[in-house]
């Protein structure tokens, strides 16, 4: 018969007298990812730079743009949906809208966090207009900082080619 010491297993080690040993590196939480992460996992720091990134980026942008002008200007959302084409359309922009959202404001966010080096009262700036403004506040981002530094690269690799 087992005593109840032996099915409880080895004592555990503490490195100072009463406290408890610290967990295993890979079982603790990563800090630099605030609330979680969609695409900052898979990816790394100079794909935030590359031809696909850009595209996804442009392409969310453009979508929070077009269904901001649909909802304001048209005021597609408050008729009832009655032909296939109106419920298809407002299907469509269920599904791409928030898909929108949150990639644009996931990688802007994540582009703040690993690329921006710009001042450090500029990245306060953007932290807050990201955090306050959403998807409003990442869109407003991207046309102001990740634009701009991409388009830096791009002059800085046709400078390269031509010299």
């Amino acid at each position: 018969m087992l005593s109840s010491s032996s099915m409880q297993g080895p004592a555990p080690s503490t490195t100072t007298k009463g406290a408890p040993p610290a967990p295993p590196r890979h079982l603790l939480p990563k800090t630099n990812m605030l609330f979680g992460s969609i695409i900052g996992k898979w990816v790394s720091d100079d794909w935030f730079t590359d031809k696909p990134a850009q595209v996804l980026f442009a392409a969310s942008a453009a979508v929070i743009i077009l269904v901001t002008v649909a909802i304001f200007e048209f005021d597609l959302f408050s008729q009832t949906a009655e032909s296939l084409l109106h419920r298809l359309f407002l299907g469509c922009v269920g599904v791409l809208a928030p898909t929108a959202v949150f990639l644009l404001w996931d990688g802007m966010r994540q582009f703040w966090l690993r690329c921006d080096r710009s001042s450090k009262t500029r990245r306060r700036f953007s932290f807050w207009l990201m955090l306050i403004g959403l998807w409003y506040g990442a869109l407003l981002y991207y046309l102001i900082v990740y634009l701009p530094h991409i388009r830096s690269d791009w002059r800085k690799l046709a400078e390269k080619g031509t010299s």
